[in-house]
Parts: C-alpha cells; sequence; structure tokens
C-alpha cells in the first residue's frame, strides 16, 4: 500500500523532480519534432535511446498533450515499476502479476491503456497485448485511442518509423503494426486458445473490468472471479504479465480479493492520503457551505476558508494537488456524498447496501479458559451524522 507523503515532500523534491524530467523531455520532443526531415529517421529514433530506460520522460516527450499536470507521486511510482518490470526481455523474463487501486480521475487509464501499450510497441517490448475492460465498448474505445496516437503523433512516427507503417490488420477489435498485435475484449468474453505469430498474449491488462451494478450481485462477483482465475490467468504462459488497475467498488470484488492475492504485487492509492487536524473548522466551513437559509452560503464559506487557510489545510496531504487541491476534494466530499467520495477517491467501498454496521471493523478476541471477562456493552439508537 502507498505510504503517506507530508505535504511538504510532496510540493518539494518530487516537485522539483517533475519540472526537471519535463524539461527535458520537453527539449527531446523539440529534437525529434525537428528531425522529420530525415526520411529514415535514423537521427529521431538514436535520440530516443535517452527515452528507452525512462517511460516517464517518454510520456513527456511523445505526449504532451497528454499530460497536462504534473505527474502524482502514483504516477511517478508506476511509471518506475514499470521501468524495472521491462528491463527482462522476452522470451526469457518472468511475467508479472500487478494489481492497482487507484482514484477515479487520476489517468490511471490514460497510464496503463494508453502510454505504457504505446512504449510496449516502441521498443518492441510485448507481442500481444490483450486489453479487457467491463464492456466492450469501453475497451474499443482503448484500443481506438491508441491507434489514434499511432496515426496522428508525428513525433512518435518520426522516431519510430516502424509505428508509421501501415498496420495489417485494424478494426474495432484488434491493431496489428510491425508484427505486433492487440485486441480488445469485454469482461466475461471468452478467449481460450488466442495467439499471434505463435505467441500466446504476452500482456493482458484488466482495465475497468468490474461494472459498478453487477459488482453488487455475490452471484455475479463470484463468476468475475470464476471467469478471471479460469480464463485470463491461463491465456498466457510463464512470460506474461497480467495488470488489474481500477477502482475499488465493493469490499469482495474481484480487485479487492487481488490487492491481497500473493501471487500479486499490489498498490493502492487515495486521493487524501492526511486528513487535516482541525476538522471542527471543516464541520463549520461545512454548515456555512449548505446553509440553505443563506443565499450567499458559497461566498460565506469561502471567505471562512480565507480567514482560517492556514488552520485549515494544516496536516493535510493530497495525492495529486495539482489536479484537486484540498479544499476542491473537500468541496466534492460534500456535493457528491460521503459514500460516493469514499469510494471513488478513497478506494474505501461502503460495507454493504444498507448496512448498519461494518462487520469488519469489528475488534474480535481470543477468550482463554481461565481467563475471566468482563463485559459492557451500550447502544445508541439514534442514526445521525454525529
Amino acid at each position: 500500500m502507498a505510504k503517506d507523503v507530508p505535504t511538504a515532500e510532496l510540493k518539494g523534491g518530487v516537485a522539483d523532480s517533475k519540472h526537471t524530467n519535463r524539461d527535458r523531455a520537453s527539449e527531446l520532443w523539440h529534437t525529434i519534432q525537428h528531425s522529420t526531415h530525415n526520411p529514415t529517421g535514423a537521427h529521431a529514433e538514436s535520440l530516443c535511446g535517452a527515452l528507452r530506460d525512462s517511460s516517464l520522460i517518454f510520456a513527456y516527450a511523445f505526449f504532451p498533450h497528454l499530460c497536462r499536470y504534473p505527474f502524482s507521486r502514483m504516477h511517478v511510482e508506476l511509471f518506475e515499476r514499470y521501468d524495472t518490470t521491462t528491463r527482462s526481455h522476452l522470451p526469457y523474463r518472468a511475467g508479472k502479476r500487478f494489481a492497482l487501486a487507484a482514484p477515479r480521475g487520476y489517468a490511471k487509464s490514460t497510464l496503463h491503456s494508453l502510454i505504457l501499450p504505446l512504449a510496449d510497441l516502441c521498443f518492441r517490448r510485448e507481442q500481444f497485448i490483450v486489453i479487457v475492460s467491463a464492456t466492450f465498448l469501453q475497451a474499443a474505445t482503448r484500443l481506438r485511442a491508441l491507434r489514434a496516437e499511432l496515426a496522428s503523433n508525428p513525433a512518435l512516427r518520426a522516431a519510430f518509423p516502424h509505428l508509421a507503417q501501415p498496420p495489417t490488420e485494424a478494426n474495432r477489435q484488434t491493431l496489428c503494426v510491425a508484427g505486433m498485435r492487440i485486441s480488445a475484449f469485454g469482461a466475461g468474453a471468452e478467449m481460450r486458445g488466442l495467439t499471434h505469430n505463435g505467441w500466446r498474449p504476452t500482456k493482458i491488462i484488466l482495465d475497468d473490468v468490474e461494472d459498478s451494478e453487477r459488482v453488487l450481485s455475490a452471484r455475479l462477483r463470484d463468476a468475475t472471479e470464476a471467469w478471471f482465475h479460469e480464463v485470463i490467468v491461463p491465456l498466457g504462459d510463464t512470460t506474461t504479465h497480467i495488470e488489474v488497475v481500477g477502482t475499488l467498488l465493493h469490499r469482495e470484488s474481484l480487485l479487492a480479493k487481488l490487492l491481497h492475492a500473493p501471487a500479486f504485487e499490489t498498490r493502492l492509492y487515495r486521493a487524501v492520503e492526511a486528513w487535516p487536524d482541525r476538522e471542527d473548522l471543516w464541520a463549520e466551513w461545512r454548515r456555512l457551505r449548505s446553509n440553505p437559509e443563506d443565499p450567499q452560503r458559497t461566498t460565506t464559506a469561502t471567505q471562512f476558508f480565507h480567514e482560517n487557510r492556514e488552520a485549515m489545510l494544516r496536516g493535510g496531504c493530497v495525492l495529486w494537488p495539482e489536479k484537486e487541491s484540498l479544499p476542491q476534494l473537500m468541496e466534492l466530499m460534500l456535493t457528491q456524498g460521503r459514500v460516493a467520495f469514499f469510494q471513488e477517491k478513497q478506494n474505501e467501498p461502503p460495507a454493504g447496501a444498507g448496512a448498519l454496521f461494518d462487520v469488519e471493523g469489528w475488534q474480535r478476541f481470543t477468550i482463554r479458559e481461565d481467563g475471566q471477562i468482563v463485559s459492557a456493552q451500550a447502544r445508541d439508537p439514534a442514526i445521525g451524522s454525529s
């Protein structure tokens, strides 16, 4: 699980490295862009040797339109993991299994289903990539975005001439380019026996493979888990990487179980990594912001925040401050509701629909035969916010 990082560190050392990487990538991108006069692309391709070992700089260099915000600590760690994993090459590598729970809207799909698969194609790291989403339409949309980058990114095409060749196959489900194949499927699809040029799938990406409604059914959750173990896992071989990325939609979801599976490397991130010290001030802010008798309640709450800004921010730490600051997340929690916010942004789904008590949170004790027990119990029949 990701560790909390103090706000000062998040805005200091990590931020400094972001600017350094972006500047270096921008320099390389402009060099590559102006080398397109070389019909063979040899000069541009040689420049990409500097990008081979850093997928983060690769992303900044070729996809500035996708990197509107500096990358967060989560993104940096995911890029670093990819770089470490790709040091071993086919056909001699050992396949890795990885489960990632990330806040919704934090570019996990942009990384794992677009930028990193494109890096795989650029450096010929994979032979057969399979992308699976909750529906075929979602998976096909991800494949279409990847195909669009290959067709319309001039710097990418100049630096990697093999990707500028016309695809040998291109449709809603499959893209074949330079001998490599990417296929899209919906969850639950029958995919047994897939091969491409003698290769079984070398990388399988399950991106938001669970549906927010289906995951509420125990029967359908069991079916998804069985499909994963009976169809997805045997789809590859000992060299196949399996990545499962998404947001936790249920405490018994497939992703939730994989986060505790011994065979998987796991990461879990939250939008708010540390809550501010002065909850009393935020409670007053919420009261002012929600006061139906004040037609200027938004202005009133904003003024209260500015008057108490330092105290209200003290102790707080967020994962991606450039995209969502602590005040923005607090506003979102107020408007979206705590249950939805904690599920979508904190990867903390509710205990269950209609559940009054979180049984999983109960403390349990072992009773010794020769021990003594003093039992005390209190009940509060009221159900409220306090």
